[in-house]
């Protein structure tokens, strides 16, 4: 009965998530900020008021989110992107790339190895010391912690408090490093010029050469998983791999445009923008790429794609068989925790076996965060995710028969 209860609860939820839409932003040159909420179907403009190259776009919500740029452009928005403003930077430094790991915490690096930190969502932004002059072209934190950037002449550096200090790391190279990309605290690929593509499992205490089967300058990498991933580059090059990074191959991407930017949120559904408005789009993890009109000549430089089915904190459970019961957890999405809140009703029978379980979408226990006796009342536990891919789970509550489940993503 337990098993036939799961496997109900994830058809339903299966059939739930295929029928939502992506929400997607890309920036560009000259201020450019274009987004769709039909998978790419179409992308319309956004307002900026400003004329800045932006590099970087990163949303930790469906409403909230940052763009950064030329001259330490920094711009923010709450409403999806209807409304953008700028905020102190105190920098004119271009600003090459932006990551948060909650609504209030994020990093911005950039030209000259300035690196800057906020702990209130932008509204003031604190310079850190980077230990390096060189330009850093790309930020990646795991959590509030840990994290690294990268960037000119084969600079890497790391930090484990915060970004308080900054350590160097080797990585055998000297081409200039484009992007990074980190699963968790240990794992984690960098990609730069003439196909250099760099890997640890060891959080870059060594970083070790990956084959890449291209000589073409690579400006982006992301990976789903610990085994899938792309990095796309110069002359409308995509690479794919299923396993770690051992094996690279050629993706037909159908464009000679360059790549600036690739995002995937799922093995099957991704994106990749570049030179001269061009937008590709997969449906099939990249055995094949159509083009998405974006409606601009201008050089796209980087994309977001948040699936909207787990963006709303306060939306209705999926399954709700009791509605004295609540269940929600906060942020969401979130990296790499987040905390879980449930009511327990008075039944009039005293305390009562209680589950509060994770899985995955293929209906795998992922972990099992309460499973004791309790009484009526106002709970919460944590859930971090630190060692486990990023996308979507779900959290299911049950107790004396009644059942909530609700979905979450995990978002780095």
């Amino acid at each position: 009965m337990i098993r036939l209860f799961i496997l109900c609860l994830f058809l339903f939820f299966h059939s739930a998530v295929n029928a939502q839409q992506n929400h997607g932003w890309v920036v560009g040159n000259s201020g450019k900020i274009i987004t769709s909420s039909n998978e790419g179907t179409t992308w319309n403009n956004q307002t900026t008021g400003v004329s800045n190259n932006l590099y970087s776009v990163y949303f930790v919500s469906i409403s909230t989110g940052w763009t950064v740029g030329t001259l330490g452009r920094i711009l923010k928005t709450t409403n999806s992107g209807i409304d953008w403003s700028s905020q102190n930077s105190g920098t004119s430094d271009n600003l090459y790339s932006i990551c948060f790991v909650n609504e209030n915490i994020g990093w911005t690096v950039g030209q000259f190895g300035r690196v800057m930190k906020t702990t209130n969502g932008g509204t003031s932004w604190s310079n850190q010391s980077s230990g390096t002059s060189d330009n850093l072209y790309s930020v990646c934190f795991v959590n509030e912690n840990v994290g690294w950037a990268v960037g000119q002449f084969g600079r890497i550096i790391k930090t484990t408090n915060g970004g308080s200090n900054w350590v160097a790391q080797n990585g055998g190279t000297s081409n200039n490093l484009q992007s990074c990309n980190f699963l968790n605290e240990t794992t984690g690929w960098i990609v730069g010029w003439s196909g250099k593509i760099l890997k640890t499992t060891n959080g870059g205490t060594i970083w070790f050469s990956q084959t890449s089967v291209t000589t073409n300058d690579l400006y982006s990498v992301k990976f789903i998983d610990s085994n899938k991933g792309w990095a796309v580059g110069w002359f409308g090059k995509i690479l794919k791999t299923i396993d770690g990074g051992s094996n690279w191959s050629s993706q037909s991407s159908g464009t000679t445009n360059d790549l600036y930017s690739v995002y995937f949120v799922n093995e099957t559904t991704g994106w990749a923008v570049g030179w001269s408005g061009k937008i590709l789009k997969s449906i099939n993890g990249g055995t094949n790429w159509f083009s998405q009109s974006s409606g601009t000549s201008l050089d796209l430089r980087s994309v977001f794609v948040i699936p909207d089915s787990v963006t709303d904190v306060s939306e209705e459970p999926l399954i709700n068989l009791s509605n004295t019961m609540l269940l929600k957890n906060y942020p969401n999405p979130f990296n790499p925790s987040t905390t879980i809140t449930f009511s327990i009703p008075d039944f009039g029978l005293g305390s009562l076996p209680v589950k509060l379980i994770v899985y995955n979408l293929l209906g795998e226990k992922i972990t099992t965060l309460v499973d004791e006796e309790k009484s009526s009342g106002f709970y919460s536990v944590k859930f971090n995710a630190i060692n486990i891919p990023s996308g979507v789970y779900i959290y299911n509550l049950t107790t004396n028969g009644h059942s909530i489940s609700k979905k979450m993503l995990y978002l780095r």
